[in-house]
């Protein structure tokens, strides 16, 4: 006892001494300013807003994804119904939060509530799991919420903390994972991580679902079951708090894209091995062929034998399940998709399990504080799912909803806050509605599709995808189709539509935003710059904003303005590789070349596995003269990222222009042996050999690039101008032919095929091609052009009618009044129709935007052109 007594005091004190040590740091380090706050949200004289620096403690400094700007006061006002929305990237609404959930949410409260203020937060952040929104909800919850809207699940494994991350490590100790959370919330951590360099890995910048290709974690993986607990106990925990702070939680499960998004990655059973494995293989290939073929009955007897064999590869459970639809086998086809997207080894959707324990949770805490929203079976009883499995109505991707997804989900959510609240018998707004106070416009769906075609959707896993090539062809001629919609003439008209939501909502942040980038769209940049530092001034921390703002101050050559903006999204975040990279480009394009190549030369110091910094500071070094080099980086950004396209486009054109042929044939010809199925190296390796005059050769790679790709329009013309001056030009036409027989809806099919015959001189068959794609697609100006100037012109008197060549002349001229060319064949289809003073006034009005846009080979064929009606003649035309 004695010793115990002489014993106790020193352990005390040896534990005391190095925690009193510690505190007394961390006091001095925020006494002196060093670091960055780490708590959700910043406070400053009664009014909350997010912390950028918030995320810094569960990502790498360098790829933190931040929360959306949000301001509200910490004094929630009297009557004030007041929503947190939690949860990842499909809470947030990417990849446009201005749609999202949340936001359609606070749309039908205001309806149901006219009299109350709705106060919609959206707190969600990208990337995060429960782990993270367990301590945004412990926040939220000091500001007095009537709600917590959790829509959680598909980041779970993926996200900082899962079996599948590769943001903040896996940990099978919850209790580790949340003092690891605090640890990092100190200003001592903050020291050591600068002092290691762990603010800067390696790798760089946010990369998106690329970054995790090699973290599959198959369903039989013990650490899945671990997940799930961890998300099973932050969720109770956040139930918990929800009641003792008088706030409900709304607990909804998720919808994921089961109808049209094969699954990221199979695997097979490890103990699979000789002839099982032969077996499984042979029945596996049978069935992907049947399948391919459309021949689905012969597909589910071959996948049925191979699931037998191996119960567990996703991708034959995918098309079973497509198979089994065909067949009509509904209730069969529901479970193979279900179990299809449960055995997807890459865990980016949320699956059956997690949704279960989301029900779970919601029933089990039933009552006062806990209700469920059950989305994933609301999307699935939809009349626009597919027998009950949805589809691409809902979603943009993988689980990223649409405008329809995020109303259906949100209508959901509204009626049970209303169930909940009461006092209240509405109507709430249709869809239509919804987009029109919104300010959803065509411009705005453009604007998201090519946002994800351009960013997400043409980079693994989904370029990994069972049917990419065929998905991703339907999504661009989805985009062109409404572009096309947008340049007839629709801006006016989506221009107004947000006129009118701003005067309903003049203080929105959303539809300010969007308004400023719409302003910019349609030539207006001092009013889109107005609309945009309104916003900073209100958020001064609005990162996609500042960016706005910069790009448009280069535009107007007000480069100090761009600059200071640039530097200003960089405060919110100095380590943002994606903003030090824009950085780099910004001064590239201003030709201040020195500090470019200092700053990008830091740049992949700090991260030189980052394959855009790298690019970044190749570019750099060709623009200065270092060829050597610059090669060298663009080489490395290959190593690093080997579907990289400008890189290795880059490196050929350096061989090109330094008149080496043979270096850049070879280059191109390494490209498509390492990326077979690259239309884009083909269509490069077929310009090199056309330069080097073996156009045989160069004809082969057109061919190639068009058949990969059969909506790669330049290729095509490309390939038909070549075989025209081979006199092949026959050859081409039964390609062309061919490919519209199998595929009417290729981009500009019809229009290419027209002109391959009209080159031909067979211009009978060249009008009837181009009347066949004006039956499928009537607004196409290149068909329009095509056949107008063939009805005007043509020599065969049988095809020839003025009357017709102007009615189709007049409506592409109506869309385009401004353009020269379309001017000159509308003249010459008014002097084939009798109307000599009306083509001399036309094609006047032609000659002179010619002459403006010093198009002198157009002008000089005007001039003559005019010459000819003047005389009363019409213009004849091989």
């Amino acid at each position: 006892m004695k010793q115990l007594r002489s014993t106790f005091p020193k352990v005390v004190l040896a534990v005391l001494v190095p925690v009193v040590f510690l505190v007394v740091i961390e006091g001095c380090l925020r006494i002196f300013g060093f670091g960055y706050p780490s708590q959700v949200f910043l406070k400053n004289e009664g009014t909350i807003r997010n912390n950028p620096a918030f995320t810094f403690r569960h990502f790498p400094w360098s790829m933190a994804r931040p929360m959306l700007p949000v301001k509200f006061s910490a004094e929630k006002p009297d009557g004030t119904i007041r929503i947190f929305v939690l949860g990842g990237s499909a809470a947030q609404g990417f990849p446009g939060s201005e749609f999202g959930i949340g936001r359609q949410l606070e749309l039908m409260l205001e309806k149901a509530y006219p009299n109350r203020k709705i106060e919609v937060i959206n707190a969600a952040i990208t990337a995060i799991n429960s782990h993270v929104v367990l301590e945004i909800a412990r926040s939220c919850l000091q500001y007095k919420p009537d709600f917590l809207v959790l829509y959680l699940g598909n980041n779970e494994v993926v996200g900082p903390y899962g079996p599948g991350t590769v943001l903040a490590e896996f940990s099978r100790n919850l209790t580790f994972i949340r003092i690891n959370s605090l640890l990092k919330s100190t200003r001592i951590f903050q020291l050591l991580s600068l002092a290691m360099r762990a603010h800067k890995p390696p790798s760089g910048g946010w990369r998106g679902m690329q970054m995790f290709l090699q973290n599959t974690v198959p369903l039989n993986d013990p650490r899945l079951q671990l997940s799930y607990r961890h998300l099973e106990a932050n969720l109770r925990d956040i139930l918990k708090l929800s009641k003792s702070n008088g706030c409900t939680a709304i607990f909804s499960t998720i919808g994921v894209n089961l109808f049209d998004q094969p699954p990221f990655a199979s695997v097979n059973d490890t103990i699979l091995a000789g002839k099982q494995r032969e077996s499984w293989r042979k029945y596996f290939r049978e069935g992907s062929d049947h399948y391919a073929a459309g021949e689905f009955r012969e597909a589910v007897s071959s996948l049925v034998a191979a699931n037998q064999i191996d119960d567990g590869y996703a991708e034959s459970y995918y098309m079973l399940g497509r198979s089994y639809l065909e067949q009509g086998e509904e209730e069969l086809a529901r479970e193979a998709v279900d179990r299809s997207r449960d055995l997807d080894a890459l865990r980016f959707r949320s699956d059956s399990n997690i949704n279960a324990i989301i029900r779970k949770i919601a029933i089990d805490g039933s009552g006062e504080y806990a209700g469920l929203v059950d989305s994933a079976r609301v999307l699935a009883n939809h009349p626009k799912s597919v027998q009950g499995i949805p589809g691409d109505a809902f979603f943009y991707d993988h689980v990223h909803l649409s405008f329809l997804g995020n109303n259906v989900v949100a209508r959901a959510l509204t009626k049970e806050i209303i169930d909940r609240i009461g006092d209240v018998l509405i109507n709430l707004p249709d869809v239509e509605e919804t987009a029109r106070q919104l300010a959803f416009t065509q411009w705005d769906q453009l604007g998201l599709l090519e946002l994800l075609a351009n960013s997400l959707l043409n980079k693994p896993p989904f370029t990994n995808q069972l049917g990419y090539a065929k998905q991703h062809g339907l999504r661009k001629r989805k985009i062109v189709q409404l572009g096309r919609v947008i340049d007839s003439g629709a801006m006016n008209d989506i221009t107004e539509t947000y006129k009118e939501a701003l005067l309903r909502r003049p203080e929105d942040r959303h539809l300010k935003f969007r308004f400023g980038l719409l302003l910019n769209r349609i030539g207006d940049r001092t009013g889109a710059s107005d609309v945009l530092r309104s916003l900073i001034a209100e958020y001064p921390h609005d990162r996609e904003a500042r960016m706005a703002l910069s790009s448009i101050a280069s535009e107007k050559g007000e480069f100090t303005e761009a600059r200071r903006h640039l530097q200003a999204a960089l405060e919110s975040n100095p380590y943002a590789i994606e903003l030090r990279t824009e950085f780099v480009h910004f001064l590239y394009k201003q030709m201040k070349l020195s500090e470019a190549e200092r700053y990008a030369a830091e740049l992949i110091s700090d991260h030189p596995e980052d394959p855009d910094a790298r690019f970044g500071y190749g570019l750099v070094l060709k623009k200065v003269g270092k060829i050597d080099r610059a090669i060298e980086q663009f080489r490395k950004t290959v190593q690093i990222d080997s579907g990289h396209v400008e890189a290795r486009r880059q490196i050929i054109l350096i061989f090109r222009d330094a008149e080496n042929l043979d270096a850049a044939i070879g280059e191109a010809q390494k490209w498509i042996k390492v990326k077979a199925i690259s239309a884009i190296g083909h269509d490069l390796l077929a310009d090199l050999f056309r330069e080097r005059k073996q156009f045989r050769d160069a004809a082969v790679h057109y061919e190639c690039a068009i058949k990969l790709d059969p909506d790669f329009v330049v290729a095509r013309s490309k390939y038909v101008q070549l075989m025209a001056r081979q006199k092949r030009i026959n050859t081409a036409i039964r390609l062309l032919r061919q490919q519209v027989r199998v595929d009417p809806h290729i981009l500009e099919g019809y229009s290419i095929l027209g002109l391959a015959l009209d080159i031909a001189g067979r211009r009978n068959e060249a009008a009837e091609t181009l009347r066949e794609g004006l039956e499928l697609d009537s607004g196409n100006v290149k068909m329009l052009r095509e056949l107008a100037w063939n009805l005007a012109t043509t020599r065969d008197a049988q095809t020839r009618n003025g009357a017709e060549a102007v009615r189709f002349a007049q409506m592409m001229v109506k869309r385009f009044p401004e353009n020269a060319d379309f001017l000159h064949v509308l003249a010459a289809a008014q002097a084939e129709n009798g109307e000599f003073a009306k083509a001399v006034e036309t094609a006047r009005k032609g000659l002179k935007l010619a002459e403006a846009e010093r198009n002198g080979d157009l002008a000089e064929m005007i001039l003559h052109c005019i010459g000819q009606y003047k005389k009363g003649r019409s213009i004849r035309s091989n």
